[in-house]
């Protein structure tokens, strides 16, 4: 029997460090092995001839469980993806590990996992929070998938579970609540749900400017309010009519800060319907007809005034009138007289009023109203005997008994108005028709300075005469 000495462990390993073993041609005897021949024996046993690129080898024991009688998988599912330098691994199957896989970050970006389509031509990617978030922690999924409708919930520390979707404040039933802009729910909001399909504010609503509230989805029939630089809109389109409701009164009011405090028109139920101009009521409907307010009222247009009136204040109309002047017609008319013409009465000279009334017509004045209508310079009206002046006459019959009355209004240094009664001409003498009125001097009457003009508002009748003047 053959003695081998043997040496003390060598802890250098050379690729030309031999080891005995057997040969498998001739077993009598021994054979040295170098260790580079041995390991490049072992690499060509592991690679797999039959396939197509770089596949990393994997064995499976077919009886032995403690590693013996291991067979090399010919068609290896695990792959290189570039060889001999590639740095990603494929698995064509299924990757089992046990406890834990890790997925490292690199280059900037965090572990993920990419999940693709069937064919890879899209995927998802699940990743890691970045390095500057500092997380650790973990999430266990829940049991099992829940039942429909369920959202994925967390219990804040590392369990995840499947909870049903709530939306509310403090739990008040048909309130919609307010939430943080990560989720939470922060308190009841002012708006509810009282009922199916209605809504309720409680508090201010504001929609900006230029905007439309519109109640109907139909543009050629519907309510809407908008507001614009220009002021506010309310308005109904379409064929119906804007109706505004009210079980007491309604009231239109205007101020420059908003307040409200100047009335424009008050509409009261049950009773009148009143108008305000600057704060002031101006007119107001009644049971009966309506009340103006104001010395200075006035219509276009014709009015209607009942037949007979009541009240001293009540107006007349003007069939009520003649009917009470025995049907005689009263004619008003007024007269402006300039100053150029007043000059022309130095002397002696006549200024037409009223025209001549027509054949068989005669002019009754029931009264005139004079106004010197001061200007800058004052007449100097002046008359030579007691006789002379100037004053009202038919024709040239004189009408007016006091003419120098008359003379000594019209030197007034200011505004005066004053009435010119006609007290007829003097007994006896021969009143011819179809005379005009004319505002007359005499040939004793001096003038020559004065730039007033005279107004004169004349009331007087057209009398016919019944029969033919001899």
């Amino acid at each position: 029997m053959a003695r081998i000495p043997t040496y003390e462990i060598d802890s250098v390993i050379h690729d030309l460090d031999m080891l005995l073993g057997t040969d498998y041609n001739d077993n009598e005897f021994t054979k040295n092995f170098t260790l580079s021949g041995i390991a490049e024996y072992v690499i060509d046993k592991l690679i797999d001839p039959d396939a197509v690129q770089s596949c990393v080898p994997v064995f499976r024991n077919i009886s032995d469980t403690q590693g013996g009688n291991a067979t090399r998988i010919t068609s290896s599912i695990i792959n290189q993806n570039v060889y001999p330098s590639g740095s990603n691994i494929s698995i064509s199957g299924t990757l089992d590990a046990i406890e834990t896989v890790t997925v490292k970050g690199a280059s900037g970006k965090s572990g993920a996992l990419v999940l693709n389509c069937e064919q890879n031509s899209h995927g998802i990617t699940i990743q890691g929070p970045p390095h500057s978030a500092a997380a650790t922690y973990k999430m266990i999924l829940p049991n099992d998938m829940g039942t429909a409708g369920q959202q994925l919930a967390t219990n804040g520390t590392d369990t995840l579970y499947w909870d049903s979707p709530s939306i509310g404040g403090s739990g008040t039933v048909n309130t919609i609540a307010m939430f943080t802009p990560d989720g939470t729910t922060i308190g009841d909001s002012p708006i509810t749900n009282p009922s199916f399909s209605n809504i309720e504010l409680g508090g201010s609503l504001t929609i900006g400017q230029y905007s439309y509230l519109y109640w109907g989805t139909n543009s050629s029939d519907r309510l809407s309010i908008s507001n614009g630089l220009s002021g506010s809109d309310i308005r109904q389109i379409g064929p119906g009519n804007l109706l505004i409701q009210c079980e007491s009164n309604i009231e239109l009011k205007a101020a420059a800060t908003g307040g409200g405090s100047e009335a424009l028109a008050k509409f009261k139920e049950d009773g009148p319907i009143e108008l305000y101009y600057d704060n002031v009521k101006t007119f107001e409907t009644t049971s009966t007809g309506i009340t103006v307010t104001g010395t200075q009222s006035s219509f276009t247009g014709q009015v209607t005034i009942p037949t007979t009136p009541v009240a001293n204040t009540d107006a007349a109309s003007k069939a009520y009138v003649d009917s009470q002047a025995g049907g005689l017609d009263l004619i008003q008319t007024e007269v402006t007289i300039t100053s150029a013409q007043m000059l022309s009465l130095d002397g002696g000279a006549t200024i037409q009023l009223i025209p001549a009334p027509g054949a068989n017509k005669i002019i009754a004045i029931l009264n005139a109203l004079i106004h010197l209508d001061y200007g800058t310079v004052t007449y100097n009206f002046a008359t030579a005997g007691l006789s002379d002046g100037v004053g009202l006459s038919y024709g040239t019959q004189q009408i007016q008994g006091d003419n120098a009355f008359f003379t000594n209004n019209l030197n007034s240094t200011s505004d005066t108005y004053f009435i010119g009664d006609p007290l007829g001409v003097s007994a006896g003498t021969n009143m011819t028709p179809n005379q005009p009125l004319n505002l007359i001097s005499t040939s004793g009457v001096s003038v020559s300075q004065g730039n007033s003009p005279i107004k004169m508002s004349i009331l007087y009748r057209e009398i016919s005469i019944p029969f033919t003047q001899a």
